[in-house]
């Protein structure tokens, strides 16, 4: 049944072609995510173990870094590859993340494209960020001996039943994945209900949390300088939100402001490059 996705994934790709050659954000790295490395890619050694791993965004990024520098400490002859598909998760990797070698684009979900790339840069084991279950990749990848890891594993609730249309349609990818590490016991059922092995499920937590940990060793100096420069409380922090929850919050702060005049608003939305719009919607 695979076949029917490469189809379908092919009619997409055309389809989206002149988008992806031409939009400011799509185009950057076009031919990277067709599977041809840069002459600029680092040299990786050979004989060592390399770990690819992948994060749709910098969100996603910043979860995979405490799990870097783990992999650091444990397998300190590693070569460690980093890919992403978003523009902020790109600026984010370009301006360094600690124990990566490579950084690059995520390859198209085709046979051809995955299967380039995974010939370049001959994994080891693949680490695949929250839900980015990539059929082609996963199916490729599998097949030349590498194993394939989820990591901070989320199925929503919601997107169950359309989870399971579709892997009857095409086959059930998470059968390629050797290891899911589910967020929480609701997570791991999630995964039960769309096809996991219960064998291969393990419930880990949630790897942002453990960033909360290496971020809180900022040094006194730092705490002071961020202190002096927001002031005074009371702050209200509203993190990782999306379009239209930003009105919402703001119309709730203006109402508080009302019987807390002190009070701040600190908005960080769940995506940087719509910094600008929450901006302006704030004045």
């Amino acid at each position: 049944m695979f076949w029917i996705y490469t189809i379908l994934a092919h009619l997409a790709f055309v389809l989206l072609l002149p988008l992806l050659m031409l939009h400011p954000k799509l185009k950057e790295g076009f031919g990277f995510r067709l599977g041809r490395l840069p002459s600029a890619w680092p040299e990786l050694p050979e004989g060592k173990t390399r770990i690819w791993l992948h994060g749709a965004s910098a969100g996603d990024l910043l979860a995979l870094q405490p799990l870097i520098l783990s992999l650091r400490e444990i397998l300190t002859d590693c070569s460690i590859v980093v890919t992403t598909m978003t523009s902020s998760g790109m600026a984010m990797a370009r301006k360094g993340m600690p124990g990566v070698d490579a950084v690059g684009w995520v390859p198209y979900d085709l046979p051809w494209v995955v299967a380039r790339f995974v010939r370049a840069i001959r994994p080891s084991v693949l680490v695949l960020e929250y839900a980015e279950i990539w059929p082609a990749l996963l199916r490729r990848v599998k097949a030349s001996g590498a194993r394939i890891v989820l990591s901070n594993g989320r199925f929503h609730d919601e997107k169950l039943g359309r989870y399971r249309k579709l892997y009857r349609l095409i086959g059930n990818p998470l059968e390629h994945i050797d290891c899911l590490c589910m967020r929480s016991p609701a997570e791991a059922e999630h995964a039960l209900a769309i096809g996991a092995r219960r064998s291969r499920l393990r419930i880990t937590g949630d790897t942002k949390f453990d960033r909360c940990r290496i971020d809180s060793q900022a040094s006194p100096e730092a705490i002071k300088e961020l202190g002096e420069a927001i002031g005074e409380g009371p702050w209200w922090v509203a993190g990782s939100t999306h379009a239209g929850e930003e009105s919402q919050l703001l119309d709730v702060f203006r109402q508080l402001r009302e019987d807390l005049p002190s009070l701040r608003l600190l908005l960080v939305p769940r995506y940087p490059e719509r910094a600008g719009r929450v901006s302006d919607l704030a004045r």
